[in-house]
């Protein structure tokens, strides 16, 4: 019930209060006000048909929407409702022609409840239907954010296990290189211009004399510039004198 509709029950109910309370009978006329509608000019029988009896039924339900207590929660509002049903049964009973009888009467009240109340059942259970696929609309789209998540999560964690990992490998080679001299040797030279200089300089020192060294060892490293070809554990040292 929107606030408009709850200020107009309100001044209803204030309106209202004195004949709900009240003991003695209400005149027929009264009663019409209470549908905000003018009373016939004459007590007329109508066929239930008629256009003024149709309007009144209609501004009954006009009034069950505002007190009926599953949508009021003013705690006159019940009671208002039951009276305003009395008002509209008494005023349907006097002007309505009487062409069926009490029995039939009867019978057509119950039904007509019966199909208010399956209406009133229909719009409720509408209602919740449309609250469960909210429901679950939201559910699905907190699904897809914490999957998203999880994934990107996973990204990350890659991304930083592969950075570990090739940190690591630099460091065990740049610990190997400068921990073995012999293959920091072989990783810095390159070849003999290293050691004996530019071959112009070479070639102007006098020869005295060639000088060869063999050294052998057992379980050296292979080194990375050999590009991991096993070879003999031996080195050779040529010296030009």
């Amino acid at each position: 019930m929107s606030e408009e509709q709850a200020t107009k029950a309100a001044e209803k109910i204030l309106a209202l209060r004195s004949y709900v309370d009240r003991l003695d009978p209400i005149d027929l006329d009264e009663m019409w006000g209470f549908f905000d509608l003018d009373a016939p000019a004459s007590r007329r029988s109508m066929d239930a048909s008629d256009p003024l009896l149709q309007k009144l039924k209609g501004k009954l339900n006009r009034q069950r929407l505002l007190f009926h207590p599953d949508k009021n929660g003013h705690p006159e509002a019940e009671k208002t409702f039951k009276f305003l049903e009395v008002c509209h049964r008494k005023l349907m009973t006097a002007y309505t022609r009487q062409t069926e009888s009490v029995h039939q009467r009867t019978r057509r009240e119950e039904e007509e409840l019966k199909q208010e109340e399956a209406r009133r059942q229909k719009q409720e259970a509408e209602r919740r239907a449309q609250m469960e696929l909210l429901e679950k609309e939201e559910e699905e789209k907190m699904r897809r954010l914490e999957l998203h998540q999880q994934r990107l999560d996973q990204m990350l964690e890659a991304k930083r296990s592969a950075f570990e990992a090739k940190h690591n490998q630099s460091q065990v080679v740049s610990r190997t290189t400068s921990s073995d001299p012999i293959v920091s040797l072989f990783t810095s030279c390159g070849s003999s211009k290293s050691i004996l200089g530019k071959q112009e300089d070479a070639e102007e020192t006098a020869v005295i004399g060639r000088l060869t060294v063999h050294l052998r060892a057992r379980d050296l490293p292979v080194p990375e510039c050999l590009g991991g070809r096993q070879v003999r554990p031996l080195v050779v040292f040529s010296l030009s004198l």
